[in-house]
């Protein structure tokens, strides 16, 4: 972090005359040779430049503080960023390459499909703006500096977003004890492709490689391309109790295309679909469409996608990666995964928290496995449940019914 202008008097000294310089002597400009929307030099990189200085004029840089500090703010990495290549912009060139930027909007607009709203980041002012330099013939030196930070400030904050989500976890689940380590560098990713070698860095390298983030977007792409279906929508609309099985079969086959029945010869094929359908839900599995499939079924596609989008969310809370060998612990679905290199070894139910006790999410190293361990009942479940529990059926037949036994504390 850059501190407030609280020096060395000898460090203000030594700085203000290389700043002078560095300012006014010729920059090292970008080296391209595309040709685009800035033809026959519309403008000098260097104009560009000292209207992005007077941005930070009043502002002093600390190289130890940035270099102790392991995370920093979008501020802090723009001034880095823009300061390390002497404020020329990083986006814009006098040879005329703008495909850097038509990039960067396409991918911004592409955020939906993480969950994340485009207008968060500007997309809609950004591409005005870039619109409007387009139709200058000589676009202002001012102008051009605008739209230049305005570009990597929203690219700072979608790749920040994608790597730690748009949410603190603190703010949003208080039972949330995962961590996110990342290294957050951003400012040597826009170096190392953006200005030196005109190579857009795509917002990609910043999105979670966890298979179930990949896996999730996948299905925020499919429901993204569900709600353009009028099809469906009409037909969601009409889904009620006693619902004919070819509209069953129709939504199921559409919004889950890639399920897989059982060729159960008791039930009919719309039957099986929907079978299918309850068990990829988590609902109970009958094949019969009762009250809660039915509210299911006649789910709009945005309302589902938004159900993606939190989970996609919670994946961006943990690391970016993960280590081939992990368990994890599907709490909604109760169930246990043992994975290798992406692939399940083992698979089980497990016992989780009731809604009003909820089992904390957390990740952790595991370093031996207690084989039947002892339970002891917990005094919140004792004063709840068993106490409760006993009062009403009695000792015998409640700790019988739970598998539980009673001993003298003595």
């Amino acid at each position: 972090m850059y501190t407030p202008a609280r020096l060395l008097r000898l460090f203000v000294i030594l700085t203000i005359p290389f700043f002078v310089l560095s300012t006014s002597s010729c920059r090292n400009k970008h080296k391209k040779t595309a040709q685009g929307v800035f033809d026959n030099k519309r403008f000098d990189e260097d104009d560009v430049a000292d209207e992005i200085t007077k941005y930070y004029e009043n502002k002093q840089f600390n190289d130890s503080a940035w270099t102790k500090d392991k995370i920093h703010t979008v501020a802090d990495v723009m001034f880095s960023t823009y300061r390390t290549y002497e404020y020329l912009p990083l986006w814009l060139n006098e040879n005329g390459d703008t495909k850097a930027i038509e990039q960067f909007l396409k991918e911004l607009n592409d955020l939906q499909n993480d969950g994340l709203d485009p207008k968060r980041y500007n997309a809609d002012q950004l591409q005005k703006s870039f619109a409007n330099v387009k139709m200058q013939k000589t676009p202002s030196a001012e102008m051009l500096a605008a739209l230049d930070t305005s570009l990597t400030t929203s690219y700072l904050h979608a790749a920040h977003d994608l790597l730690f989500g748009a949410v603190s976890p603190k703010d949003a689940d208080s039972l949330w004890f995962h961590t996110n380590d990342t290294t957050w560098t951003p400012e040597k990713v826009l170096e190392a492709n953006l200005y030196e070698r005109n190579q857009y860095p795509s917002l990609d390298s910043f999105r979670s490689r966890m298979p179930m983030y990949i896996s999730l977007r996948k299905t925020r792409v499919h429901y993204t391309g569900l709600q353009k279906d009028n099809t469906l929508l009409q037909t969601k609309k009409t889904v009620t109790i006693g619902v004919p099985d070819s509209v069953t079969q129709y939504i199921v086959q559409k919004e889950v295309p890639w399920l897989q029945t059982d060729g159960n010869d008791t039930l009919s094929s719309a039957g099986q679909w929907l079978k299918a359908y309850q068990q990829y839900y988590g609902l109970k599995a009958t094949g019969k469409a009762d009250s809660t499939t039915v509210a299911y079924l006649s789910r709009m596609p945005n309302d589902a996608a938004q159900q993606v989008d939190v989970n996609l969310e919670r994946v961006r809370w943990m690391g970016q990666n993960i280590e081939p060998l992990y368990i994890l612990v599907n709490v909604p679905l109760m169930e246990l995964f043992l994975r290798k290199d992406g692939h399940d070894e083992m698979h089980m139910n497990v016992v989780v928290g009731k809604s009003i006790r909820q089992t904390p999410s957390l990740n952790a190293k595991m370093v031996n496995v207690v084989v039947n361990p002892p339970w002891g009942v917990p005094p919140t479940i004792l004063k709840k449940d068993i106490g409760p529990g006993i009062a009403r059926s009695g000792a015998a037949a409640y700790l019988g019914k739970k598998g539980l036994k009673a001993y003298d504390a003595k």
